[in-house]
């Protein structure tokens, strides 16, 4: 996601790859005819007005625009691939658009209220005062939440089948990013894990609102929690920014940083086949 060229992102769809390059998305998914590809051009806002490119403000509008595609991506990669994609007119588009709208600030009401309320709400059962401890105990239930959670998804099939898209994702991009041949010899030699997944990002937005919340507080409980939800674009912007520095820059430091962010990954990839190495391969290369 930053201004070099030979760097992308992505995400994992319904058997399928998200590509996304600084002016092009590419979807790829497995049907039982082959691969299914479609691909559009797309600039960030951040490219198409410079104040959004500014640092620490880039990071959430980045953050909602992938959400926005990948919601988009997820409805396409989840049609029947049996059939044809047709056309649909401009009322039904409209409708579709509408209910992905609602679809993902219906997403985001469920994340605020489990990874966010009732985090909150719990700790406050142990420790009534607020202040560095209750903060401190407020972010370990937080993460301790979000690794369960997505611990609980690994254990469903389609869903670990969704993680090992995730993993074939990175691979290519590692592979991508390397400058080497996209075959699948080359791709599954790479890592699953990479340092600008969302998972790491998600993890480092938890960690530093343990620090920020610590630092700023009210005495009512309902303040307190709308600020851990309208904060989270300022963090996730200072998280992004962090996420880009230790992906381009490895130092002793920001390599101990990431490590926890890559444990988690562990959960949230697996390692692919060779046909869902396919799917990504043709993800990517349809996206550059």
């Amino acid at each position: 996601m930053s201004s070099e060229p030979r760097t992308i992102g992505g995400q994992a769809l319904i058997d399928g790859v998200l590509i996304k390059t600084h002016t092009r998305v590419s979807m790829a998914s497995a049907t039982k005819k082959g691969i299914r590809i479609h691909a559009k051009n797309y600039v960030s806002w951040t490219k198409r007005h410079s104040i959004l490119g500014t640092p620490f403000i880039r990071g959430a509008i980045i953050l909602a625009e992938m959400i926005w595609i990948g919601v988009q991506a997820l409805a396409w990669s989840a049609e029947d691939t049996e059939k044809e994609v047709r056309k649909k007119n401009e009322n039904e588009n409209s409708l579709n658009k509408f209910s992905l709208l609602l679809s993902v600030f219906a997403a985001v009401f469920l994340a605020s209220i489990l990874f966010v309320g009732l985090p909150y709400l719990l700790t406050q059962l142990l420790i009534s005062k607020p202040g560095i401890v209750f903060s401190l105990v407020d972010g370990v239930i937080r993460v301790a939440v979000f690794v369960a959670y997505v611990s609980i998804l690994r254990c469903v099939p389609d869903i670990r089948r969704t993680f090992q898209y995730h993993g074939a994702e990175h691979k290519a991009i590692h592979c991508y990013e390397a400058g080497k041949p996209l075959t699948v010899k080359n791709v599954q030699q790479f890592s699953p894990l990479h340092h600008r997944c969302g998972t790491s990002l998600v993890l480092i937005v938890f960690l530093m609102s343990i620090l920020l919340f610590a630092l700023v507080k009210f005495d009512s409980w309902y303040f307190n929690v709308l600020l851990r939800v309208l904060a989270l674009p300022l963090i996730a912007g200072i998280s992004y920014e962090f996420i880009k520095l230790s992906s381009k820059h490895a130092t002793g430091l920001t390599e101990i940083a990431a490590t926890p962010g890559l444990w988690l990954q562990r959960i949230t990839t697996a390692e692919p086949t060779n046909n869902q190495v396919k799917v990504a391969i043709a993800a990517v290369k349809n996206a550059i």
